[in-house]
C-alpha cells in the first residue's frame, strides 16, 4: 500500500487532483508507473508504457487495471479528507519485470490552476508480483512482408487456464477502427476479427480450415491456435494483409486473468506490411470453418473493447467505454477542465 498527504492552506477541498510517479528512470513517466488520482470522482488514473492513454479505476470497486509495470487494486485504494490534508492509498503492486529499486515522486495541483512541484518522497524496492498475468513476447516481433504469422507469448504463475483471452491491435497506432484486431478465448480456442467499424466481430475456431477478414487483414483458422501449458498460453495468428494496409504498423496487446487483472495495450512489435496480393474488400466469414450464432462460443462485447484508445472506467465488475457524454470521466486533465467550467456556470 502506498500513503501519500497532500495539503493545501485553505481545504484539502481545493485539491483537484495528487498524482504518484515511480520510476526507474527519474522523473520520466515513459515506462513507469504514474498515477493520477481525481478525489472528486474517486478515480485512479494509470498512464500507458507510451504516455498515450490513461485508464481509469474507480477507488474502491472490486477492480483492477495495469500497464507493464504495475497494477492498482480498486478494492483497497481511496482517500479521505482531514481539515487541510488529503489522504490518498493505492493499493499498487510491481510486475516482475520492474522489481528492482524505484523512485517514488509526489505532485499536487489545486482548483486555482496552482501546481506543486515533483518531490522525491522516497524510493522502494521489491521483486515484483509473480501472480499477475503478464505479456512475455511476440515473435517476431518486427519485419516486413504481405502475410505473416505471429506467435504470442502470455503468462500467469497460477497458470495459463487462469487467463480467459488475450488481444492483438494492428494498426498505425493504438486503434481499434480500420484495424487488424482480433480476441482470443482461450477456453473455446476461438478467435474473433473486428469489423472495420468496430460494430462486431467475426468468428473463427482455431485449427480449422475458413478464413475470416475484414478490409485490412485475412486470418486464417489453419495455421492459428492457443496452447495453455503450464503457466504459458501461447497463441498463434496465421494473418494476410491487405493492399490498402500497407505501410508501417505498430502491434499491441492486452491480457487479463480470471481475478481481473488486465496489462492493458502494450506494444509487443512492429511491421511493415508491402507485397499485398490482396484487395482491400470489406470483411466476410467462411460460415462453414466461423462461428455462427448456432454455436456455443460467446462473442466479446464490440463496445468494451473496440475502441482501445478510449479511456475505460471499471465500475462495478463492468468495463465501461466512455464517450464525450461522460468527459469528466476521460482523462485526469479532461476531468479538471470538465469542473473548472461547470464551476464558472
Amino acid at each position: 500500500m502506498l500513503t501519500s498527504v497532500s495539503r493545501h492552506a485553505s481545504s484539502a477541498n481545493s485539491i483537484l487532483y495528487s498524482q504518484v510517479l515511480i520510476s526507474k528512470n527519474g522523473l520520466s513517466a515513459v515506462n513507469g508507473c504514474y498515477i493520477s488520482y481525481d478525489p472528486t470522482g474517486n478515480v485512479f488514473y494509470l498512464l500507458s508504457d507510451d504516455v498515450s492513454t490513461w485508464f481509469g479505476l474507480l477507488g474502491g470497486s472490486p477492480n483492477k487495471v495495469g500497464n507493464s509495470q504495475c497494477t492498482i487494486h480498486g478494492a483497497t485504494s481511496g482517500s479521505s479528507k482531514s481539515g487541510t490534508d488529503l489522504t490518498t492509498s493505492i493499493d499498487v503492486s510491481f510486475r516482475t519485470s520492474f522489481a528492482g529499486t524505484k523512485a517514488v515522486y509526489l505532485l499536487a495541483g489545486d482548483s486555482s490552476g496552482a501546481v506543486s512541484s515533483w518531490q522525491q518522497v522516497g524510493s522502494r524496492s521489491d521483486t515484483g508480483d509473480t501472480q499477475v498475468v503478464e505479456l512475455i513476447s511476440l515473435t517476431p516481433s518486427s519485419g516486413s512482408g504481405g502475410s505473416v504469422t505471429f506467435t504470442s507469448v502470455v503468462k500467469d504463475s497460477d497458470g495459463a487456464t487462469t487467463i480467459p483471452f488475450t488481444q492483438f491491435v494492428m494498426n498505425a497506432g493504438l486503434n481499434g477502427y480500420n484495424a487488424c484486431f482480433i480476441h482470443f478465448d482461450r477456453a473455446s480456442n476461438a478467435f474473433f476479427l473486428l469489423k472495420d467499424d468496430a460494430s462486431g466481430w467475426f468468428g473463427l475456431l482455431g485449427g480449422t480450415a475458413g478464413q475470416v477478414a475484414n478490409s485490412q487483414c485475412v486470418l486464417s483458422g489453419t495455421g492459428s491456435g492457443g496452447r495453455a501449458s503450464g503457466d504459458t498460453l501461447t497463441v498463434t495468428y496465421n494473418l494476410q494483409f491487405k493492399s490498402g494496409f500497407a505501410g508501417s504498423r505498430q502491434i499491441y496487446m492486452q491480457a487479463v486473468d480470471n481475478t481481473g487483472v488486465i496489462q492493458s495495450w502494450k506494444q509487443m512489435g512492429s511491421w511493415t506490411v508491402s507485397g499485398t496480393t490482396i484487395s482491400s474488400a470489406g470483411g466476410t466469414a467462411q460460415m462453414q470453418s466461423a462461428i455462427g450464432p448456432e454455436k456455443s462460443v460467446e462473442e466479446p462485447e464490440a463496445p468494451v473493447f473496440a475502441t482501445p484508445t478510449r479511456y475505460r472506467v471499471i465500475r462495478d465488475g463492468e468495463v465501461y467505454r466512455v464517450g464525450d457524454e461522460e468527459s469528466d470521466v476521460i482523462s485526469p486533465s479532461r476531468a479538471r477542465r470538465t469542473r473548472e467550467r461547470e464551476r464558472q456556470q
